[in-house]
């Protein structure tokens, strides 16, 4: 039963071009089966190996943070931090989207899927990004033309192609840590609901961590569980994080639709390696 649900990607990170696809189109496959991505990372001199969420990006809009996403981009290189894009990497407005982003938008949607990836190609490059999401913009492009472009933009950078959501089996020296990522679709809008959604997923979703992008906010909430392992109990931590966005407030629809601002930016995860420890910095 497991061989028939999961699609396997095998990838293993160190500071090479690692990624490999098992086929250069996934878009049959994703339709049916639960992606699972296996990655073995390098950690770092402090024996941690460091993880950034980055989505919600929405290059092309001009209330696009460019500036800090290539900060952050720069600082994963320096640090040899992995990185997963967590969908909305491009604006993406069309004729027919909702709102008038195609009179606004800087890019067309061509230069767009060009610049995302010139700009993420470093960290391809450097065997750093573990996979990119399908965000809600992107899909629209699909909805018009059947084009799935993040599936170009993941062939073009050679990394896994991670649909709307996908399971990581982590693997940092002699530990193995699980993660559930998705781009997500709540309509949450105050901060404790769009974490509540996020905490949901545990209800059929067995991970240490779960990423959730689309919010637009940049949140985190550990809670405690208990399982039996070689007939003992023991005590682990579950992690929830809301993986923020760099679209600033002012001008956006978030301030249209009088949503509440939130702080721009990415979350930061530590996995030792020795121990089984995972620690959350925002």
């Amino acid at each position: 039963m497991a061989a028939r649900l999961a699609h396997i990607q095998e990838v293993g990170c160190s500071n090479h071009p690692c990624a490999t696809r098992s086929s250069l189109n996934l878009m049959e496959e994703n339709m049916k089966e639960i992606r699972i991505v296996k990655s073995t990372l390098k950690p770092d001199k402090k024996g941690r190996a460091l993880i950034m969420p980055m989505g919600d990006i929405h290059l092309g809009h001009p209330n696009c943070d460019v500036g800090l996403l290539k900060e952050k981009i720069e600082m994963c290189l320096k640090k040899n931090i992995y990185v997963i894009g967590m969908g909305d990497m491009i604006e993406a407005s069309l004729r027919d989207s909702v709102g008038d982003g195609i009179y606004f938008q800087k890019l067309n949607p061509k230069e767009q899927i060009d610049e995302i990836i010139r700009l993420f190609y470093p960290l391809a490059n450097k065997g750093l990004l573990l996979g990119i999401h399908l965000g809600n913009h992107e899909n629209r492009i699909t909805k018009t033309t059947s084009l799935d472009v993040v599936d170009m933009i993941c062939n073009a950078l050679n990394v896994p192609y991670l649909g709307h959501s996908a399971l990581h089996e982590i693997k940092v020296g002699n530990q193995i840590y699980t993660i559930f990522s998705t781009h997500g679709s709540s309509g949450a809008r105050l901060a404790t609901s769009k974490l509540k959604a996020a905490s949901d997923l545990f209800r059929y979703i067995s991970a240490d961590i779960v990423l959730h992008g689309h919010l637009h906010s940049l949140d985190h909430l550990t809670s405690i569980y208990f399982e039996v392992v070689n007939g003992k109990g023991i005590e682990k931590e579950r992690h929830v994080i809301v993986t923020g966005s760099f679209l600033s407030y002012v001008g956006s629809y978030a301030e249209q639709m009088n949503l509440p601002p939130a702080k721009l930016g990415t979350a930061l995860i530590y996995l030792w390696a020795k121990h089984n420890e995972i620690r959350v910095s925002l």
